[in-house]
């Protein structure tokens, strides 16, 4: 992160395109997949829907960094994708909650 432009990360619209695929229609699609497990479970229900709700991985800019790839932009991917999920995780927890529970 040190490494990067702070200032200009929060300028690159490709970076919220690519955290809010991750962070929305993801979760969304996999929601409609747990719809389908037993009713009985609702709590293992929520706790996989939350985990797979969660911004794009820390280790994604090491193994950039350690395979000569473009680790700044990884960085940023997980600086913007771990703000936005502030806001979306508890959004689709929220609305997973009233309809599993």
């Amino acid at each position: 992160l040190a490494q990067t432009d702070v200032i200009g990360m929060f300028k690159k619209l490709v970076l919220y395109k690519v955290s809010l695929v991750r962070l929305v229609p993801i979760p969304l699609i996999s929601f409609l997949f747990l719809w389908l497990l037993p009713v009985n479970m609702p709590e293992m229900k929520l706790a996989i829907l939350i985990a797979i709700a969660c911004p794009v991985g820390s280790n994604i800019a090491v193994y950039a960094q350690l395979y000569n790839k473009d680790y700044p932009y990884a960085v940023e991917t997980v600086v913007i994708s771990t703000l936005l999920s502030i806001i979306t995780i508890p959004l689709i927890a929220g609305a997973a909650q009233m309809l599993f529970m």
